[in-house]
């Protein structure tokens, strides 16, 4: 009688042939040389000869070989296992192959089996743990990929190159996460349209000049274009291509859609010398593909986003600049015109007709009036602009401020105004801002308010510095209104009321003088209390003014 060592050391080759035989018609086994498929078997089929614990750890390191070859090669783990199993059958045909009297004993058949079986297990617990890193293994790749275009684009204000400028950066990380030996990243050419590619970056065998595409590689690019499947494989690109270049490459190559889907924006090339590619470096480089997808397109998304803001900020500047000056040349002549009515006024004598005077006197209040709708303007165009109107400090009386700002308002909306609260706030403040402030507030209440209402200016002192509020009854402002309140040209209407005339700048310069005097502005509307604009002021306002270098206004 045989022993099974014996056997396995005699009939080494032929269980090997016959291991060859039916293994070699699976899937994955497709297209490998004798070589590639025996990889460390043959020396693993010797070591189930010595089933001994001494000789375990070999066999161990035997079967982590051949499981990481067969990862490379592509192979599930159900089709390595079952060419595991296959090893028993083949060793049990063996045997049956000899004389009754030759046969190994059938207990020691067993020990071989189930030695086999145990292999399975170990091999589907490193397999596990191999998926386990390997999946950790894509993630950093990914990561990485997504450290250079966050980089990119964090630093793209700087002056430095953006993700397109990088590609040769991403293109490091793509081959070195499918072991490839060159790469290339092939852009759409919008501005020749989607069938026009240009070499974004490319290296080794793949490597080509910066720029359009040569003509004698666009059958091949299109090829792969056009192309039904995500990614497409082929061991010998040479004869799809011309190019002395690319016609050097005669290992396995594979490109890749991006996106996977739709018109391409980008393919993704890699080729390597050796074996082909695995389907687990397939689908790895597919996974590459959809984040490189994404990048890009934010990429061209950022670009364009950034191209149309420095539009708009050139066209804001222009408006801007434009309104300053349209506003300067237009005080000219109002300063000129009101000088020479307050001259004549100055020059008249004791027989001036009263009706002259009287027109004078409009003129001169008129022009006053256009003067400071066109300061407003100016004032406005800074705030808008982001600058802090630049105020000349002093100390001054909210009080008496508000009285002053009576005069006009009655003028102009009737006896509608009442004074609450302190009568004395002093502060270091700019008294022209604070009136303008009054004066905008209690215009705004009273073109808004229920008309015959009273309009209530209230002064406190509070913890902070002052507060000044400014109170009407009627319909609230819309909520929908408050949000854009203080924006310049917006206009606070409640429900029903009519479209007011005016230029909606009044809020933005209340907030505007406000802020410059280190203070804020806040509403407060409902229905039924009404509508209490509150202006808070620190009572110096010099530390606010100091740091900025702003011109003053004016």
């Amino acid at each position: 009688m045989r022993s099974v060592p014996d056997l396995i050391r005699a009939q080494h080759d032929a269980i090997l042939q016959l291991w060859s035989e039916q293994a070699g018609r699976a899937a994955s086994a497709k297209g490998l040389s004798a070589p590639a498929l025996h990889n460390v078997l043959p020396r693993y089929l010797l070591s189930l000869a010595d089933l001994t614990e001494e000789a375990r750890p070999h066999r161990r390191k035997l079967l982590e070989t051949h499981l990481a070859t067969r990862i490379r090669q592509g192979f599930l783990l159900p089709e390595i296992t079952e060419e595991i199993l296959l090893l028993g059958t083949c060793i049990a045909d063996a045997c049956r192959s000899l004389s009754k009297e030759d046969r190994p004993d059938a207990s020691e058949m067993r020990s071989v089996l189930a030695e086999l079986h145990d292999a399975v297990a170990t091999v589907g617990d490193l397999y596990t743990r191999h998926l386990l890193d390997d999946a950790q293994a894509e993630k950093a790749f990914l990561r990485r990929i997504q450290e250079i275009a966050d980089d990119a684009r964090g630093t793209e204000e700087d002056g430095t190159a953006p993700l397109l400028e990088r590609l040769g950066e991403v293109l490091g990380v793509v081959t070195e996460a499918v072991a490839a030996d060159s790469g290339a990243v092939l852009l759409v050419d919008e501005r020749q349209g989607r069938a026009a590619f240009t070499v974004g970056a490319s290296s080794g065998a793949l490597s080509v000049p910066r720029g359009p595409l040569p003509a004698d590689l666009a059958p091949l690019v299109e090829l792969i274009a056009r192309h039904a499947d995500t990614t497409f494989r082929v061991n010998e690109i040479s004869a799809a291509s011309t190019s002395a270049d690319w016609r050097a490459v005669v290992g396995p190559f594979m490109a890749a859609h991006l996106p996977s889907e739709g018109p391409p924006v980008a393919l993704l090339c890699v080729s390597r010398a050796g074996e082909p590619f695995s389907v687990r470096e397939t689908r790895r480089l597919e996974a590459i593909a959809a984040l490189l997808t994404v990048l890009l397109e934010n990429a061209h998304l950022f670009t364009a986003l950034r191209r149309r803001v420095a539009e708009l900020e050139a066209e804001r500047g222009i408006r801007e600049q434009f309104v300053s000056v349209l506003a300067h040349d237009i005080r000219s002549p109002l300063a000129a015109a009101k000088m020479t009515a307050a001259s004549v006024l100055r020059r008249r004598g004791p027989t001036a007709e009263g009706r002259v005077v009287t027109a004078l006197s409009r003129v001169v209040t008129g022009l006053d009036r256009a003067d400071r709708m066109i300061v407003d303007l100016l004032d406005a165009n800074r705030i808008r602009a982001g600058h802090m109107l630049q105020l000349p400090l002093a100390p001054c009386d909210l009080a008496e401020i508000v009285h002053d700002a009576f005069t006009e308002l009655t003028a102009l909306h009737g006896d509608r105004f009442r004074l609450e609260g302190e009568r004395s706030v002093a502060g270091i403040w700019n008294a022209d801002a604070l009136k303008r402030v009054a004066l905008n507030l209690g215009t705004n209440a009273a073109k808004y308010g229920e008309p015959g209402t009273p309009v209530i200016f209230s002064l406190a002192r509070t913890v902070a510095g002052a507060r000044m509020s400014v109170h009407n009854a009627g319909a609230p402002i819309r909520p929908d209104k408050l949000a854009t309140l203080f924006e310049p040209f917006a206009r606070a209407r409640g429900p029903g009321q009519v479209r007011q005339h005016g230029w909606g700048l009044g809020l933005t310069l209340v907030k505007g003088a406000a802020e410059a005097l280190g203070g804020s502005v806040s509403v407060e509307s409902a229905q039924g209390p009404g509508t209490t604009f509150h202006v808070d002021l620190p009572l110096d306002a010099r530390p606010q003014q100091r740091p900025s270098r702003d011109k003053p206004s004016g």
